[in-house]
């Protein structure tokens, strides 16, 4: 059997070993370092075809050139079989002699002892080695750590001699400690005092911690690289512990353990988690999105992405996402938003072209390199965008209008949000209705798409846009009564040049909110573009490898493209299985970590438990005024049933959703109100709502699940209920 670390339940803790349990424990509840790897527990049948498919399957999912093979026996270090060294580790074990390395692992086991084996991914630090958080040999009760310049497997194979220190377990003063390492190390690019005391820190301090976790001592192997300490192994000491509990009076442990008893431990898990859960996004965007806003480059560079803080769990239909939001401005600034305004302006002055170009691209005929190069730029073209447009969240809106709503209400500050003629939201809406006084054309109805990209999201095929849009077409073909969508510039420009004559010093303030406004669509026409012009590129590489278009868009990863392109490596059918099934990224202080199929359902099972999701109708008014109706519930991604919901919309219905799609502008016109799960100030839904008079409020966490379709709801004064129904 083949277990991913996460799907290591308690029940199977007494048959993998000492090591594979340890790891286990600390990925799945804490917080720690730990290599993403898998279990191949005792009893594999290593002859079978299926068990080398599988394993190698599941080396392919760390997507890296080489792990290590680690034994975990079940007998190891305890106090009857006491058996250290008689298993050996093997380091830098490519692909193509994995196999063959698991089998001389198992077979390095004495007799008649069982072994598993934990295959982890190779971590390269510029330290690393063993601690022991109570030295064995003093028994002193300070921690002892051994480590080498580089890879720790040279000290346990004793190819070089290791440097051993002692730490005090009530003293972070490591003065003596860092001279004497300082002595030893033989490369003056690591004598790096700052670097080393930072390492003791944490080595000192996770050794504590992990005692607390582990009831007694522990000893650790790690590697200290990317500026973190990667625990790669953790077992409790059992011959210590009974040498403690035996050897010392009640009164001296006591003393000597009490900075690890009352220590407090943070349990909870940390970082940002993305779920994709049979997701209807492309699968590379869904990757490109998530390492983009986990980048800490682009967390400097942009003053809202993901961050430590606030996590919350938001599910929208069958797609999950678990992250967490960052609160924390500090260093931001109204130039500093100005100047991503600005850029956001450049990008999109060279949208227009870079999708003329896209468009004219011949793929079918070009090699392999040309093309890769494509979607290289097609990659950064989208980093861009999405960056931008998370730039423009409710967090950055917020710091920019706080000081204005110290001088004015909520009501009158959303009359700043109604849109202009410059507007892309507004063009279109105006290019449609002059489309729909003209006769039915495919030709045309793609000019258009071709014009407003943001239009395809969530559409992958040009089949399903054509229906769709011709359907739309037909629905509005006839409606006398639908206005521009920009009624009222006039009562917009009265307020703002009122505003400014009272508050001067609000210009630059409103003139941003304004720009923000209309800045946030473009980029979204952008990002969502990009993956419209290149339907052609992956219908090209589908017909040239003989693969399904399906399966690259649902199934293929960023790596996994560029490995189709360069080398026509299809994804093995199981793998794309248990990726259309369910997919997890964890992303803990920049580390990610991958998981897909049972093992992601688990975690998406764990953190649903464990994320306190609310059970409040409350939100953020994007539209003031007050309504009540029959909740009709409809979920952005369910192209499908949209039809059939819209013939039983009736006028003066509320309209529920997660968030507002372009086909869903009609029914907004129908509405008596709109709820959506997501959103802000500035999204389609306040927009739209906001021109026309509409009540609307966004940001109400699972109204999608806490209302039920036909339930009469009521929004009065910003105050959202359900009024009868079930």
């Amino acid at each position: 059997m083949i277990l991913f670390l996460n799907e290591i339940t308690e029940d199977l803790h007494p048959h993998i070993g000492k090591k594979a349990r340890g790891l286990a424990i600390l990925y799945q509840q804490y917080r720690y370092y730990i290599p993403s790897s898998f279990v191949i527990t005792n009893g594999i049948d290593l002859t079978s075809e299926r068990a080398k498919k599988s394993i190698l399957a599941a080396f392919d999912l760390f997507q890296v050139d080489s792990v290590a093979v680690r034994s975990s026996p079940v007998v190891e270090d305890e106090k009857i079989h006491s058996l250290p060294g008689k298993f050996i580790t093997v380091l830098d074990t490519p692909r193509d002699k994995l196999l063959s390395t698991i089998q001389s692992v198992l077979t390095s086991s004495p007799v008649g002892y069982p072994v598993n084996m934990i295959v982890q991914p190779m971590v390269y630090g510029i330290f690393s080695g063993v601690c022991y958080s109570w030295d064995p040999l003093k028994n002193n009760g300070q921690l002892l750590v051994e480590m080498v310049a580089g890879m720790g497997h040279e000290k346990l194979e004793n190819q070089l001699s290791p440097i051993s220190i002692n730490l005090n377990r009530s003293d972070e003063d490591f003065k003596d400690q860092i001279h004497k390492i300082d002595n030893k190390l033989s490369f003056s690019k690591i004598k790096n005092k700052e670097l080393i005391t930072t390492l003791l820190k944490e080595l000192h301090r996770n050794s504590l911690e992990l005692e607390v976790i582990f009831g007694s001592p522990v000893n650790i192997e790690w590697a200290w690289s990317q500026d973190k300490l990667f625990i790669l192994k953790c077992q409790s000491m059992s011959s210590v512990k009974e040498e403690i509990s035996t050897g010392i009076s009640t009164e001296k442990k006591e003393s000597k353990l009490k900075r690890v008893i009352n220590s407090k431990l943070d349990k909870n898990a940390k970082g940002n988690f993305n779920y994709n859960w049979s997701a209807k996004d492309p699968l590379w965007m869904m990757e490109y999105d998530f390492n983009v806003k986990s980048s800490a480059k682009n967390v400097a560079d942009y003053p809202y992405f993901l961050n430590n803080t606030d996590k919350f769990l938001k599910r929208n239909n069958n797609t999950y996402k678990f992250f967490t939001r960052r609160n924390n401005l500090n260093g931001m600034s109204i130039r500093k938003i100005e100047k991503m305004m600005d850029y956001a302006e450049h990008c999109y002055s060279q949208q227009r072209d870079y999708f003329d170009y896209l468009a004219g691209c011949d793929f079918d005929n070009m090699k392999p390199k040309i093309l890769l190069n494509h979607f290289e730029q097609a990659l950064n073209f989208y980093a861009n965008h999405i960056a931008l447009y998370s730039a423009t969240e409710s967090e950055v809106l917020d710091f920019v209008c706080h000081p204005l709503l110290e001088k004015i209400s909520h009501d009158e500050l959303l009359l700043l949000f109604k849109p202009n003629e410059q507007d892309l939201l507004v063009q279109e809406q105006n290019d449609w209705q002059q489309l729909i006084t003209e006769p039915l054309s495919t030709e045309k109805i793609l000019t258009h798409i071709r014009m407003y990209p943001f239009l395809t999201f969530r559409y992958h095929s040009i089949e399903q846009l054509i229906i769709s849009f011709s359907e739309l077409y037909k629905q509005h073909q006839g409606m006398n009564n639908v206005s521009p969508l920009v009624a009222n510039i006039n009562e917009k420009e009265c307020y703002k040049t009122k505003l400014l004559s009272q508050y001067p010093e609000f210009k630059n303030r409103i003139s941003l909110i304004n720009r923000m406004s209309t800045n946030r669509i473009k980029m979204r026409n952008g990002w969502v573009g990009i993956n419209y012009f290149l339907n052609p590129f992956f219908y090209s590489l589908a017909k040239k490898h003989n693969e399904h278009i399906e399966d690259i868009i649902k199934s293929y990863r960023i790596n996994d493209i560029k490995n189709l392109i360069m080398h026509g490596d299809k994804l093995n059918p199981y793998i794309k299985m248990q990726r259309c099934d369910a997919m997890v990224w964890l992303s803990i202080n920049g580390l990610v970590s991958i998981s897909q199929g049972i093992a992601a359902k688990k975690i998406i099972y764990r953190l649903e438990r464990m994320t306190q999701i609310s059970t409040e109708l409350s939100g953020v008014v994007a539209s003031k005024g007050n309504a009540r109706g029959k909740a009709v519930i409809i979920h952005c991604n369910d192209v499908k049933n949209y039809q059939l919901i819209n013939e039983r919309f009736q006028s003066g219905d509320i309209l529920v959703s997660d968030m507002i799609q372009p086909e869903m502008y009609d029914l907004i016109k129908r509405s008596a109100a709109v709820i959506t799960n997501e959103g802000g100030l500035l999204s389609h839904a306040a927009i739209i709502c906001r021109e026309s008079n509409i009540p609307c409020m966004v940001q109400v966490s699972e109204a999608t699940r806490l209302i039920n379709d036909g339930q009469i709801v009521e929004l009065t004064d910003g105050e959202l209920k359900i009024v009868s129904g079930w």
